[in-house]
């Protein structure tokens, strides 16, 4: 995110929406499903990344309850 790499960032959530599939973590998953058509549709414009970085806030939560 901080490089503002949008073929980085795609290839990135796909690695992790695999890796969280496969532990059915099914709501993360739509969630990086979802960015990954948006940054495909529109960029990486405002919108995405303030989702991007969601998504890793929420990554982290959910990571810290492990």
């Amino acid at each position: 995110l901080e490089t503002n790499d949008q073929r980085l960032l795609s290839r990135t959530l796909h690695r992790m929406r695999g890796a969280l599939s496969v532990m059915q973590m099914t709501a993360i998953t739509e969630r990086l499903e979802a960015l990954e058509e948006q940054l495909r549709s529109a960029g990486l414009n405002a919108a995405a990344l303030a989702e991007s970085h969601a998504v890793v806030e929420l990554l982290r939560d959910t990571l810290a309850q492990v």
